[in-house]
């Protein structure tokens, strides 16, 4: 009896050895997939300020004909000066009173210019009714920092989040490594 003692010892004390083999196995795996975790947050968290601090940039193209439909008054004076001379030819029929002899026409030539200097104000009142197309065709360049958007604050909570997951992440490691 005392041999079935020794053998269950024996086989108990295997099966303790080897579950704590496995349990350091276990473990050892558990840090390996925390370290991996750790670098995976830290990578997302250096993508989550990256994305804080970007920038949306679009160029909107816009292409389209504006119709202009417009009735513009015209309202001015323009003085036109003239300079010229006139000339006169013509015949003067001139009746003359001779008292007692009676009264008889006496034809009198006339040749002669006539200078003309005058400024004549012409005044102009007009309503002129334009109708066209105006083809546009422009490139509007759009940038918006993600800061000056609501994504922000929810980046910023995510930020929170992946610092808080790598404090946990790091609490054992920090304190097997503290003296």
């Amino acid at each position: 009896m005392k041999k079935i003692y020794v053998v269950v010892t024996v086989v108990l004390s295997i099966l303790t050895v080897v579950s704590l083999l496995l349990d350091v196995a276990i473990l050892s795996a558990l840090f390996v997939a925390r370290g991996a975790a750790l670098e995976s947050v830290l990578s997302v968290r250096d993508v989550v300020e990256q994305a804080s601090q970007a920038t949306f940039s679009y160029a909107l193209s816009v292409e389209q004909d504006i119709p202009v439909s417009v009735s513009v008054p015209v309202r001015e004076d323009i003085t036109v000066p003239i300079q010229t001379t006139f000339p006169l030819s013509t015949v003067i029929s001139i009746p003359i009173n001779a008292g007692i002899l009676g009264t008889f026409d006496i034809d009198v030539p006339v040749r002669t210019l006539i200078p003309i200097d005058v400024s004549v104000s012409i005044p102009i009142s007009e309503t002129v009714a334009i109708s066209t197309s105006v083809p546009l065709s422009v490139s509007v360049p759009i940038a918006i920092p993600v800061a000056d958007t609501p994504l922000k604050d929810y980046l910023d909570d995510a930020g929170s989040i992946l610092t808080e997951m790598e404090t946990q992440l790091q609490w054992p490691r920090r304190q097997i490594d503290s003296p």
